[in-house]
C-alpha cells in the first residue's frame, strides 16, 4: 500500500518555512504553533532521532492531536486554526513513502466521533495505540482500518485518513480466512485393569491412539489412579 504520501501543495508551501524538529517525550505535549513553520515529529530511538515510529493523528476541534506509544501525546494547539488555512505553518508525520504533511483533505470519522487525519505504523503498534483510548474508540478504530486484513502478523499501515477497507477493494474478498477445521471427537478408551476412570481431551486423545505406549500412564497423567 502507497498511501499517505507527501502531499504537493503543503511540500511546495514546507520549502518556505523554517524548520524545527519536535521531539515527542512521554505523557502529554503541547506545541504552540507559529506562523512561518513546518514542524516535523520525531521520537528517540536509542538516543537517537527516529522519524519512523506508529501514530495515530486526529482533529479535536482545532487541535491536531497525535497519539504514540507508551501513553505518548503531542497535541499541536490550534493546529487547523492557525496554520491549515493558507498553510502559513505546517506539521509533518511519518508515513509510508517519506513525511505526510498534515492539511485539509480526508478526514474519516470513527464512532466516539473522533476525526482521523493520518495513520501510519506497523499495526499491532497501532492496535496497542487504540487500545490506550476508550474502548468505543478503540473498537472503531478496529473495525475501520485494521479488520479488513487477514494476512496475519504485524504489517506496516500507512494510509493518510482513508480507512483500510476502502484501500483493499474488491479484491480483498468478503470476510475474511476459513475456520479452523473441527478436532476430533474424543474416544474414551477402555479403563485400565487398574479400575480408574479418565478422560482426555481430542487432541491428546489423537496423540495416545498414535503412540499406544502412552496409554498405560493416561491414568497418572489425566485422571484417578487405582
Amino acid at each position: 500500500m502507497k498511501e499517505g504520501v507527501k502531499n504537493n501543495t503543503g511540500a511546495l508551501h514546507s520549502n518556505t518555512l523554517k524548520k524545527e524538529n519536535i521531539i515527542a517525550t512521554k505523557g502529554e505535549q503541547h506545541i504552540k504553533v507559529k506562523l512561518g513553520y513546518a514542524y516535523e515529529l520525531s521520537i528517540k530511538n536509542d538516543e537517537a532521532l527516529s522519524t519512523d515510529f506508529a501514530l495515530i493523528a486526529k482533529k479535536v476541534d482545532s487541535d491536531l492531536e497525535v497519539l504514540l506509544e507508551n501513553d505518548t501525546l503531542v497535541i499541536f494547539d490550534n493546529y487547523f486554526e492557525v496554520c491549515v488555512p493558507d498553510l502559513s505553518c505546517l506539521v509533518s508525520l511519518p508515513s509510508e513513502d517519506g513525511m505526510y504533511d498534515v492539511i485539509e483533505g480526508n478526514v474519516v470519522t470513527l464512532a466516539d466521533g473522533s476525526q482521523i487525519v493520518h495513520v501510519y505504523g506497523d499495526r499491532c503498534l497501532l492496535e496497542g495505540i487504540a487500545e490506550n483510548q476508550s474502548d468505543l474508540f478503540a473498537q472503531s478504530f478496529k473495525d475501520v482500518y485494521l479488520s479488513g486484513d487477514d494476512s496475519g502478523g504485524c504489517s506496516v499501515l500507512g494510509v493518510g485518513a482513508l480507512p483500510l477497507l476502502a484501500l483493499l477493494g474488491a479484491g480483498g474478498g468478503g470476510g475474511g480466512g476459513t475456520n479452523p477445521p473441527n478436532p476430533p471427537d474424543p474416544v474414551n478408551p477402555d479403563p485400565p485393569s487398574g479400575g480408574g476412570n479418565f478422560t482426555i481431551n481430542p487432541i491428546a486423545n489423537a496423540m495416545v491412539t498414535e503412540n499406544t505406549a502412552f496409554t498405560g500412564l493416561m491414568p497418572t497423567i489425566t485422571g484417578d489412579t487405582p
